[in-house]
């Protein structure tokens, strides 16, 4: 719309007409009293402002919770962290399930904290900010190393608690072998995936020529199941991925076994765990870990075993993910 004619309304020439407004009529010390009051307070906030900056307390941010943690056998909340690549969209209601079932049986309100990757997982652990999580066998092996969190259980599923690194392609290429997949585009999970990282990564050790553009390239999706459709339609030639995850989108859809081929499988693996942090008492350690292994013995938590595809829980031990950490060992030597 045009302006009417005149002066331009501009803040310059606004200002000064609006304060030549309201000084109509006024005495003459009005204005002197003004200026007066108003550089007295500036003195005033500056000196305060000053005195407040040398007596600032420090803020740890490292002691920011979001709930009230687990001090004591009677938790007041139960912090459950699950890592979005082991509960997508697809089945964050099944992890759901088992946490609420967790939450009535210890009589006191469990809640879900979902983080984009395992390092997120690991540092929630670290800085006490969650009591268990649902992590990565190489996530494991990192925390265990560096004595922040303990082996609570593992999931038994069908009957075993290992599983696979599986290396996957799209039909249409000709590959036999990891071996054939140089020069290819290729998906990971995260950076300390076990079999959508971590693996993957280790078997280029064993290839001959450069390391470092062993694929032509590289993306990183955040999730096994995003890996396997990026796969199945065409958006990358080859993927790593959880043997768990791909039997369990096997039996959703199975055509998937036309759209996806298998070129590799791993050694077995200890199946990805659930941990718990260091520091919490023993007697309420002793409780959770009576939960989770006897979940499969009443209707309710074979209900929420079932969602996930467990059979049950079962005690596990460190030892069983001694090959994870010796490949992790052997990246290290190698600085790749």
């Amino acid at each position: 719309m045009d302006q009417p004619r005149g002066k331009a309304l501009t803040p310059e020439t606004t200002g000064r007409e609006n304060l030549a407004t309201h000084r109509a009529g006024w005495p003459e010390w009005v204005p002197l009293v003004l200026l007066a009051g108003a550089v007295f307070v500036a003195g005033v906030a500056l000196l305060i402002a000053r005195r407040s900056e040398s007596e600032r307390l420090p803020v740890d941010l490292s002691r920011t919770r979001a709930y009230s943690p687990a001090h004591a056998a009677k938790v007041d909340a139960l912090g459950v962290a699950v890592a979005t690549m082991l509960a997508p969209a697809s089945n964050a209601d099944a992890y759901l399930m088992l946490i609420e079932y967790l939450g009535e049986k210890l009589g006191s309100p469990a809640h879900m904290i979902q983080r984009p990757s395992y390092a997120a997982i690991n540092q929630l652990i670290e800085r006490r900010l969650v009591d268990v999580a649902f992590i990565c066998s190489g996530a494991y092996v990192i925390l265990e190393k560096e004595a922040k969190a303990d082996l609570l259980v593992v999931p038994v599923v069908d009957g075993s608690t290992t599983y696979q690194s599986l290396i996957i392609v799209h039909p249409r290429l000709e590959a036999k072998s990891f071996s054939d997949l140089r020069g290819s585009t290729f998906a990971y999970v995260d950076t300390l995936s076990n079999t959508g990282y971590l693996y993957p990564r280790w078997r280029i050790l064993d290839q001959p020529g450069e390391r470092e553009d062993y694929f032509r390239t590289t993306i990183r999706t955040h999730s096994h199941e995003k890996s396997i459709q990026m796969v199945r339609d065409g958006l990358v030639d080859g993927a790593a991925v959880d043997s768990l995850v791909y039997a369990a989108l096997l039996r959703q859809q199975p055509e998937l076994g036309e759209l996806v081929r298998i070129v590799e499988r791993s050694e077995p693996f200890g199946i990805p765990p659930v941990v718990i942090r260091k520091g919490l008492p023993p007697d309420f350690r002793a409780k959770l870990q009576q939960i989770f292994l006897n979940m499969h013995r009443d209707e309710k938590g074979r209900r929420a075993l079932g969602r996930l595809g467990v059979d049950r829980f079962a005690p596990g031990d460190s030892v069983s993910y001694a090959s994870v950490d010796e490949m992790l060992r052997e990246l290290q030597r190698s600085s790749f």
